[in-house]
């Protein structure tokens, strides 16, 4: 907000204040290195967005790969993954599930710096080409 003191000298001795809103100003009650809040809260939904994403690809995967395991269609190829699995399916499934849900609250809780969407960008790619494996042995399966 930009606002302007103005006193008026003649007989009525009136002290005027007139304000008006300006992106300006806004950036100076922001915390130090965000332009503009509208901004961060865009990259942070931005994010979420992506987590989102990541989130409903490892659910994918870990059916998935329950499906081609119980059926031994296919080997996990996480050795840690594997013995979590011969331990405890709903083991596997609530690791699998919950670390994507973990850096969703990370991500709500700290200020999103650029490594971190190279970060989560690589896992979404990473679990694309896992996805597509499985897409892969459930076509071969299927249709050979």
């Amino acid at each position: 907000m930009n606002c302007q003191l103005t006193a008026n000298t003649n007989s009525t001795n009136k002290i005027s204040l007139k304000c008006r809103a300006t992106n300006e100003s806004r950036t100076a009650i922001q915390p130090k290195g965000v332009r503009n809040m509208n901004t961060a809260s865009s990259i942070i939904t931005h994010y979420r967005h992506l987590v989102t994403v990541l989130f409903l690809l490892a659910v994918a995967d870990a059916y998935f790969t329950d499906l081609g395991l119980r059926n031994d269609h296919v080997t996990e190829a996480n050795p840690l993954m594997d013995l979590l699995y011969s331990n405890s399916v709903l083991g596997f499934y609530l690791i699998k599930i919950s670390l994507p849900l973990a850096l969703l609250f990370i991500i709500s809780k700290i200020q999103p710096k650029r490594y971190l969407k190279l970060l989560i960008g690589f896992t979404l790619l990473l679990y694309s080409f896992v996805l597509s494996q499985h897409f892969l042995w459930i076509y071969l399966l299927v249709f050979l």
